[in-house]
This record gives C-alpha cells, sequence and structure tokens, in this order.
C-alpha cells in the first residue's frame, strides 16, 4: 500500500511539474509573438494614426476653441485697418460683413458662434470683426454705430448697402441678406 501511494505522489508531482513546464513554455511562445530579443515587436512599427473619432473630436475641439477663427473672418481696431479690410473686399470683388460688437456684451458673445459659422459656410465673403474700446471711438462715431451689435454689408460694387441692428431674433434674417448679395 505504501508502494501504491509513494507511486501516486511521485506521478502527480510529476505531472505537476510537467504542467507547470509546459504553462511556462506556452507562455513564452506567446510573448515572441510580441517581443523579439525583448523588444517590443509593435513599439518598433510606425505610430498609429488616430482613427476618425478621434480625428473629428480633435476638429471639433479645435474649432470651439475661442482664439480659433476662419482665415476669411479679420479684426480691425482703427480707422486705417478697417478702410483696408473694405478695400480689399473691393478688389477682390467680394462681399465684406462687418459686426460692431463688445466685449461685455451679452448679445455680442452669444452672436460670435453664429458669425463663425457664417464665415465658415461662406468662404467667398469676408467676416470683419471690429471691438468698440476708446481707442477706435472715432470709427464708431464717424460711421454712426450708437449701439452693439451693429452689422453693415458691404457690396464690392455698390459699397454700403445695408446697416442693421442685430440680435438672436433677427440673425436669420440677417443671414438671408447676406446670401441675397452673395
Amino acid at each position: 500500500m505504501k508502494l501504491i501511494w509513494i507511486t501516486v505522489l511521485v506521478a502527480s508531482s510529476h505531472a505537476f511539474t510537467l504542467i507547470n513546464t509546459s504553462t511556462q513554455l506556452m507562455a513564452r511562445r506567446s510573448t515572441n509573438l510580441f517581443y523579439r530579443n525583448d523588444v517590443d515587436v509593435y513599439q518598433e512599427s510606425a505610430p498609429k494614426r488616430p482613427d476618425f473619432r478621434q480625428r473629428m473630436k480633435s476638429i471639433v475641439k479645435q474649432q470651439q476653441r475661442t482664439d480659433w477663427r476662419p482665415d476669411n473672418m479679420k479684426t480691425a481696431t482703427s480707422l486705417q485697418e478697417y478702410a483696408n479690410v473694405i478695400e480689399e473686399g473691393r478688389r477682390n470683388k467680394c462681399l465684406v460683413v462687418v459686426n460692431f460688437h463688445a466685449t461685455w456684451c451679452k448679445k455680442c458673445h452669444s452672436l460670435r458662434p453664429a458669425f463663425k459659422k457664417m464665415a465658415v459656410t461662406n468662404p467667398q465673403t469676408i467676416y470683419l470683426d471690429v471691438p468698440v474700446s476708446e481707442s477706435n471711438l472715432k470709427l464708431q462715431k464717424g460711421l454712426g454705430i450708437e449701439t452693439v451689435p451693429y452689422c453693415h454689408i458691404y457690396h464690392p460694387e455698390q459699397g454700403l448697402v445695408e446697416e442693421t441692428k442685430i440680435s438672436r431674433e433677427t440673425l436669420s434674417d440677417f443671414v438671408s441678406m447676406v446670401n441675397e448679395y452673395c
């Protein structure tokens, strides 16, 4: 009986050793698929390009940043800059949409995304932001701007064709006016 127990014990310990050794071999084989000479194979390859979803998220984040602006959106803080942009519109035969706004005005802030969207959808039109400040007070008084937000539309051949006070309620009418002149 002792002999049977010893044989069973030896056989079971031998089987355990055999299982343990085969497990270690399998682990080495599976890691050999990912490692070559102790270097990760996937790190050696070129970096993966982000998938579509990640690229779109980065584009949306970029457009949601407050400092991002379309190429056809400009800012004028002086009479000379203002005149230069209007003249650029005439030379290039582009419509110029001017937005007079103030940094402290809540209505102006609520309209900024709409103007950016208009600038993106109408790349042939120049959008000009003119912030109201002490330095360009002569510009506002000379153009008769008494309130903000206020907009002008300059046609390349006809000059100033529209001037209007703007709000969220009148924005759709303003957009249709811009589209008529385009």
